[in-house]
Order: structure tokens, then sequence, then C-alpha cells
């Protein structure tokens, strides 16, 4: 994945039943929770100002609560109604409908970052990962998922001739559009170059529907540097019709941040040429990183 000569595509979920199609009653409760045994081993447990970038409708809710100040940002504002819906509206919780390229937020205003199923949908790695450093405080954590190809699945699929692409080749693999796996050492290098440094991983198995089974490696992701201060899961389901957002809640004036707007892009806007979401149920291993960032 190299300089982008073109303005990154955005995949939109806008409008997409991603909730109800993907996840309840999808049979997807053990991949679930493999993620939030991961994350709540990562994840600082309180803090101040949280920020779920991607974060859709909400469903990993969960991790917000000993936080001062939760921030969702999703590029879909459909999906940030049906988050508020079951969320609910008050200060602490800010609804931001805004590209991650461009986070209407200034320098280190962020003490916490998640960023869970989100990142095999950018194509512009480096820019993102950028905007994540310039927004995190000192001392801040960052959690990455990322779609791994280097796998048992993929070895053995490259090995028989069953798929064109070389799972040891360090470049990303768009295996459908706007759907990208990468390499674990390509990632750490890109980390590396954004001022991180990855601090931790952790093996974990994660199984899916039928026969089918992937490794997931969670790793925890990335703090700046200070600047003197340092069981079962059940889907909670919303409302079936969502009260929709004012343009007061949509506003943290309150909470001291800058603010954009929060108008759905345009179609002239090169950004906005986004692509519905393919299917993820794709050949990779999921990971997740938590690292620190570097002076």
């Amino acid at each position: 994945m190299r300089a982008m000569d073109h303005e990154p595509r955005i995949c939109d979920y806008e409008d997409s039943a991603y909730r109800t199609d993907f996840w309840e009653g999808q049979g997807r409760e053990y991949e679930d929770l493999a993620e939030r045994i991961a994350l709540r081993r990562m994840l600082p447990p309180a803090g101040g100002r949280l920020i779920d970038i991607g974060g859709g409708f909400g469903r990993l809710s969960e991790f917000y609560d000993g936080y001062e100040q939760v921030i969702l940002l999703d590029y879909s504002t459909s999906l940030l109604r049906q988050a508020q819906a079951r969320l609910g509206r008050s200060e602490r919780m800010v609804y931001v409908a805004a590209n991650f390229y461009d986070m209407p937020f200034v320098d280190g205003v962020i003490d916490v970052a998640m960023m869970v199923r989100v990142i095999h949908h950018v194509e512009d790695v480096p820019a993102l990962l950028g905007e994540v450093a310039r927004v995190l405080a000192g001392g801040g954590t960052y959690v990455l998922e990322f779609a791994s190809k280097r796998h048992l699945k993929a070895i053995l699929r490259y090995a028989l001739r069953r798929q064109a692409w070389n799972p040891f080749d360090q470049e990303p693999v768009e295996f459908v559009e706007m759907n990208f796996d990468f390499h674990p050492d390509w990632m750490w290098e890109r980390l590396r170059e954004a001022m991180f440094h990855v601090k931790r991983t952790v093996a974990l198995a994660r199984q899916y529907a039928g026969f089918r089974s992937r490794l997931g490696r969670f790793a925890e992701a990335c703090e700046p540097p200070s600047s003197g201060s340092g069981g079962r899961w059940e889907p909670r389901r919303e409302s079936a019709t969502p009260e929709p957002m004012s343009e007061d809640e949509c506003d943290p004036a309150s909470a001291a941040l800058p603010w954009t707007d929060l108008s759905t892009p345009s179609t002239g806007d090169p950004r906005a040429a986004g692509t519905q979401p393919a299917s993820e149920d794709a050949p990779h291993e999921p990971a997740l990183w938590r690292c620190t960032r570097r002076t």
C-alpha cells in the first residue's frame, strides 16, 4: 500500500443492515465474545475521554462505562442514530458523524482510542494512523484490530494454488472491493512510522459457524508519550424506531471540542464515494494491537 495519488475511498455503511444482518441472530456470539474478552485485557477500565472510531451502532458500549466522556465516531449517521437509541442522550455521550481521515478535534484531546473491525476497510492506513496519533493525548492508549493475511488457511490455499496472493508478501491485499488484509510486519512498520510502539500481543482462537475456525491474534495498541501525568453475553436491542438526533445533541460544544458540519457528505466529494460493505466472511486472521507512541 504505497502513497495515495487520489483521495482515499470510504466504505459507507449508511442505511445498511449491518446490525441485524451481520450480528443479531447470525450465530456470531462466540466471535463477539472473543473480541470482548481480548478488549478487557487491553483497554484501560476507566479514564477521561474515550473515542470509538468506526463504532457504528455501539456494539462494544460495555467498555464505555468507566470513562468520563465517550465519543462515538462513524461515517454513517444511520448507525449513529441506532447507537443513540440504545445508549441515550447526555453530555457524556457524544455522537460524531465524520471522516476518520479528518477528525474534527484539536490535537491531543483524546485519552483512549479504540478501533475494532474498521481498518480492513481503510485504503490509506498511514494517513489514518497519522490522524489517530494527532488526536491522542500524551500517555493515551490506542487499541487497533486488523485482519492479518499471514495465517494457516491462507498459506495452505496459496501452496495449493487456490489463491493468487502470497500470504508472505508484506503488501496489503484487497481481496474484494474495499476489504483489505494486512501482513503483521507491514502493519508494525506503519505504526512505527506514525510514532507508535507495539506493547503487547495476545493469541486467541476464534471459531466461526460450521467447521470453520480462524486464529485471532490480539495485541495491545498505542500510547503517545506522557505530557507529565502520567458470563455470557446477550445482545441488546434498540427501539424499532429510533428518535433522530437533534442538532444540539450532535454538537459536542459542551465537551469543549471543535466541530465540523455533521451533514452527510455530498456525492460530489470523492471521499464520500463510498462502497457498501461486502461480507466480512473473508479468509483472514483478526488481530488486535495496543501500542505506545514515541516522541
